[in-house]
């Protein structure tokens, strides 16, 4: 499914899966140098291996035009030999001024306008103000409330000691843990806490991302932020918690659940197209609520979530709300 991008450079709305805007060749987006993989451009670091991203490519300056020619020097005729004076003013052939100061102010300007380092400058006003400006446009504001973070108690089917568990996001599930329930939920409620925490802080957090990491000999989702201060274990994976996902590798798991917990926050907080849950059945019902909820005002509201999801297809809504299991 395809996802609209805007360009930051020329604006320009842009369909696919576009890594460079066709018009003014700017990359959309920033390049790993450790992976390779380009990422959106509001990230600061890469999700896969934390290696700060690279500066955003920008398109080629036009060479500076070429000064045009000075004006030919004034004719001035030669000095009489029989007198010490030079002809009168009035004898010498009129300099148009305005012209001269024309050409004058033109050169000043566009020499000024092409030094690398005003290019510089301007480029890198341009930018801020783009950015800023489309994360501005695309983040929901007062409309946009924050989500509820919930957990909801499943059916025990004997695969581990303890209870299964979809810890949710509004509608999306993006955890399913193991409870051994034996002081209540309370590993429930406390990831359910944690993440709270970190949605209430979203938009003031600079260059908030989730990882995944060993912990205590187990894969944890840590959550990092540029700023610190060091980075917090959101959630382990446990064996329980392997054993009714219906997958062995544990890191799997662990990045199963970083994947939709990063989309689910990109459309639900920011108001971004989800992008890391791809080429899943989570990840393409969450990219059509999105598209649907953007509709043709380019940005999402609450009203417009909700709607949308109200028009998605049983399966697609069946398909979010479903805990992540591997078949």
């Amino acid at each position: 499914m395809s996802v609209t991008k805007q360009c930051p450079s020329c604006g320009r709305e842009l369909e696919g899966d576009y890594q460079f805007c066709p018009f003014d060749r700017t990359l959309l987006g920033r390049k790993c140098p450790t992976c390779g993989k380009v990422w959106d451009t509001s990230f600061q670091f890469c999700p896969i291996d934390s290696t700060e991203l690279g500066e955003r490519l920008v398109p080629e300056s036009p060479p500076p035009e070429p000064p045009p020619p000075p004006p030919p020097p004034p004719t001035v005729p030669d000095r009489p030999l029989d007198t010490g004076h030079w002809p009168l003013a009035t004898g010498l052939p009129p300099v148009d001024l305005s012209s001269f100061t024309e050409h004058a102010t033109g050169r000043s300007w566009k020499n000024t306008l092409f030094r690398p380092v005003t290019l510089i400058f301007i480029f890198g006003v341009l930018v801020v103000g783009a950015f800023v400006f489309f994360l501005t446009a695309s983040t929901g504001g007062p409309d946009l409330p924050m989500p509820v973070v919930k957990y909801e108690l499943l059916p025990n089917e004997g695969r581990s000691k303890g209870v299964p568990v979809a810890i949710r996001v509004n509608q999306l599930a993006v955890f399913l843990i193991d409870d051994p329930m034996e002081a209540g939920a309370k590993r429930a409620q406390q990831i359910v806490t944690a993440i709270e925490d970190v949605l209430r802080s979203a938009h003031s957090e600079v260059g908030l991302r989730f990882a995944v990491e060993i912990k205590d000999g187990r894969p944890a989702i840590l959550v990092v932020t540029q700023a610190g201060p060091d980075p917090r274990v959101l959630a382990s994976v446990t064996e329980g918690d392997v054993a009714i996902s219906g997958e062995t590798d544990a890191t799997r798991v662990a990045g199963r659940w970083a994947e939709r917990l990063t989309d689910a926050v990109k459309v639900l907080v920011f108001g971004e197209a989800p992008t890391f849950s791809k080429g899943t059945e989570f990840g393409e019902s969450l990219g059509a609520l999105f598209k649907a909820a953007v509709g043709e005002r380019g940005r999402i509201t609450k009203k417009s979530l909700d709607r949308a999801y109200q028009q998605l297809p049983p399966a697609q809504r069946q398909a979010l709300e479903t805990p992540p299991r591997f078949k």
